[in-house]
């Protein structure tokens, strides 16, 4: 079995893929749009909140981000009935930005990787993948929150740009001159 890297190492993959796909498929088309709908809840009826949401989603083609997005929105404003608690200008787009991103990740990454992991045997069940996603998101939580707020700058990804790695990168050459082996332990008969 091939071994994935380190932890520090797959989140920073699990990062610069978030930000080559959000480059690669145009960003969030309409991500200031459905942050402005959720911002201004109080204007809208549930209803007129969740077509407000669709008709964002048909302006921008139905794009698979936007759908996204929208879903974490209407899922935001469920939620907000139970929380009465307001919420500053600007933090909400910044908590749909975010949750977008989580959202994306799931969509690309967690969701099409657990059942194989599964399978494999490096999960046990669908328990533990909760598990190690959670705790994924958790350890990438600062990255995606940089990226989110530079999503909300530029929502068509243009210049949007990876984070700080969180493990240093290594070099062709560096690894070249390696010496091979020196990582495992010795195994003396």
């Amino acid at each position: 079995m091939r071994d994935a890297g380190t932890a520090g190492e797959v989140n920073d993959k699990l990062v610069e893929s978030l930000v080559n796909t959000l480059r690669r498929h145009s960003g969030v088309p309409g991500l200031e749009e459905i942050a402005a709908v959720v911002e201004r809840q109080h204007e809208y009826s549930p209803i007129e909140a969740y077509e407000a949401l669709d008709k964002i989603v048909r302006e921008h083609g139905g794009h698979r981000h936007t759908r996204i997005a929208a879903d974490v929105a209407k899922s935001s404003l469920m939620l907000s009935g139970l929380d009465a608690g307001e919420t500053a200008p600007g933090d909400a787009a910044q908590r749909i930005a975010v949750r977008s991103c989580i959202a994306l990740m799931d969509h690309y990454f967690f969701g099409r990787t657990r059942e194989r992991l599964i399978a494999e045997g490096r999960l046990r069940d669908h328990e533990e993948a909760h598990g190690w996603r959670s705790q994924a998101i958790e350890a990438l939580r600062p990255r995606i929150e940089k990226v989110a707020h530079k999503l909300l700058q530029s929502p068509d990804a243009t210049g949007l740009r990876t984070p700080p790695r969180e493990t240093p990168k290594q070099f062709t050459g560096d690894l070249l001159r390696e010496e091979l082996g020196t990582s495992l332990p010795r195994v003396t008969p």
